[in-house]
């Protein structure tokens, strides 16, 4: 009996390396999203999608993000004069989300209900991959933040500091409110 509590450590240990690999490409996916909206239309700061590690807050900010990016979304779509077609894997994020707190509560129910809790874990993954992938598609749609800002000697003139990062120095459109790379606040 000694020996398998090590074999059960190591499991775990991989398991939740696993987890957090792909929580952090998850959250690369809706970083650079919300990098590519315009800064006017962005309904928070990219890299406040790393609130999402805080313990138990996790759960709540999850489903906050979810609808930050869906307005985020919307708002951008609206302003490049682009139909808004669906709602952004806003349901499907919304369940996986809401599905994460049932498992996350359902993992202190004794252990005659494994099935249960099995079941409901897939149903949270396979919402999530799903999100992940609608996510990633719109991503794709909105082209890279250097797109928006043209070619380089659009750039230059006497304004150029005013469209550059007080932090980082990389060059933001007028419109920005925040730095896309490093989420700093814009005059």
């Amino acid at each position: 009996m000694s020996d398998v509590w090590p074999v059960r450590v190591i499991a775990f240990v991989f398991i939740a390396a696993v987890g957090i690999l792909f929580s952090v490409f998850f959250l690369l996916t809706i970083r650079d999203t919300l990098r590519r909206v315009s800064g006017e239309n962005r309904a928070m700061p990219a890299d406040y999608v790393w609130l999402f590690f805080i313990p138990v807050f996790g759960y709540l900010w999850f489903i906050y993000m979810v609808v930050k990016v869906r307005d985020s979304l919307r708002a951008e779509y609206h302003s490049r004069g682009w139909p808004v077609e669906g709602d952004f894997g806003y349901s499907v994020g919304l369940a996986a989300g809401v599905l994460a707190i049932i498992c996350a509560a359902w993992s202190w129910v004794p252990s005659g209900f494994l099935l249960a809790g099995f079941v409901l874990g897939v149903g949270q993954l396979v919402c999530w991959v799903i999100y992940w992938v609608r996510i990633a598609w719109v991503k794709a749609r909105l082209g890279s933040p250097e797109a928006r800002l043209g070619s380089p000697e659009d750039l230059e003139g006497p304004d150029d500091d005013a469209r550059r990062c007080a932090v980082c120095g990389t060059p933001v459109m007028p419109d920005d409110r925040y730095c896309w790379r490093c989420g700093s606040p814009l005059p």
